[in-house]
């Protein structure tokens, strides 16, 4: 089992080096009254990483309102 592990998180630590390696590019950003330039790699991580947080605050936030409404009853 531990050689599973292992391996998956060696395969998947290889396609992030692929992933960072091919979206070098440098794109310019424009964000209300921002602008800056970023790689593609490190926006799309940094848009995944906001995806992820938001997932778990509204995960939290439901979990916590129907524990609310549960002890009410």
């Amino acid at each position: 089992m531990g050689y599973i592990k292992s391996g998956l998180i060696i395969a998947l630590v290889g396609l992030v080096v692929i992933f960072t390696l091919q979206n070098t590019e440098v794109l310019n950003v424009e964000f209300l009254l921002w602008s800056f330039s970023l790689r593609r790699a490190v926006l799309l991580f940094v848009v995944l990483l906001i995806g992820i947080v938001t997932g778990y605050v509204l995960a939290v936030l439901r979990h916590s309102r129907s524990a609310h409404s549960r002890d009410k009853r």
